[in-house]
This record gives structure tokens, C-alpha cells and sequence, in this order.
């Protein structure tokens, strides 16, 4: 197998530093062969992210963790599932200005392949961690912070 050489990606080689991609473009396709990444969003206009399909048993486990670095002004930060894929988890939402509350989102098990980390609404620091569990099965856990009501997150 040869390295990578294109733009953002660069072989870890430091077992105590993770890679990390500055996604500053509209789209981004992950791969598997950036499993651990920290993936920074850092387009304030939004950023569609497409997780990669889960090919073998070899690639379970495949990892990210997603933050928002800045508050999505106009359009949104959305993490999506292939087709055949569901997603499973909890997703914390803190309302930070109304009733400053928590609420707790689960994806539905039947449909749902779409996380929506940021809106108009929500605030930078959003954090995701999504993980293969299986061939069609996304593991999700984090915490977004949001101005105004708190919503799922999933669609």
C-alpha cells in the first residue's frame, strides 16, 4: 500500500498525536484509512461530511471525531451515513440561553443516516464521535451546544 500524498492527509507515524484535517472546503468524503482523525469544520457556511461505507471486517471500528470550530451562519454541518447504513447512540443538546437545559437525541434505528451538527442556532465546540460498530452500523456520541430550543440532531 502506498501513502496518501494529496492535500490535508498526512501518515500519523507519532502514536501520541492524532491527524487532523482542517475541512475548510463545502464537501468532504472520509475514508477509512483516516480512522482517529480529528476533523475540525471550519467553514462557516456550512459543510456536508459523507462517512465512507464499511467494506470489511477488517474496517469496523473505523473512527472520527467531528468539532465545529465555527457557528454555521448560513447553511449546516451534517455528518451522513451511506444508503444501506443506520445510525445508533445519544447526542447530549444543551440550550444555552432560554431554559438551559439538556436533552438527550437518539436516532431513530430504522432511517435515520443524517447528524446534523450545527445550524444557524448552534454555537462552535460542537463535538461528534461516530464509530463502525458493524458493516451498516454507526455508533454516535456527542455533545452540541444551541442558542433558542433544543432539537434532534438526527434525520
Amino acid at each position: 500500500m502506498t501513502q496518501y500524498s494529496g492535500p490535508e492527509r498526512q501518515k500519523n507515524t507519532d502514536p501520541q498525536f492524532r491527524n487532523v484535517i482542517n475541512v475548510t472546503g463545502s464537501t468532504r468524503a472520509m475514508t477509512t484509512d483516516e480512522s482517529g482523525s480529528l476533523v475540525l469544520l471550519n467553514l462557516a457556511t456550512g459543510i456536508d461530511i459523507a462517512l465512507p461505507a464499511i467494506k470489511s471486517a477488517d474496517e469496523i471500528g473505523t473512527w472520527y471525531e467531528f468539532v465545529s470550530v465555527l457557528a454555521a451562519t448560513s447553511e449546516t454541518y451534517t455528518i451522513t451515513a451511506g444508503t444501506a447504513d443506520l445510525l445508533l447512540g445519544r447526542v447530549l443538546v444543551h440550550d444555552t440561553d432560554t431554559a438551559n437545559t439538556i436533552a438527550s437525541y437518539a436516532p431513530d434505528g430504522s432511517d435515520d443516516l443524517i447528524i446534523t451538527l450545527s445550524d444557524t442556532a448552534d454555537l462552535p465546540g460542537n463535538t461528534v464521535i461516530v464509530t463502525a460498530i458493524s458493516a451498516t452500523q454507526w455508533l454516535v456520541q456527542g455533545t452540541l451546544f444551541v442558542t433558542g430550543n433544543a432539537a434532534t440532531p438526527f434525520s
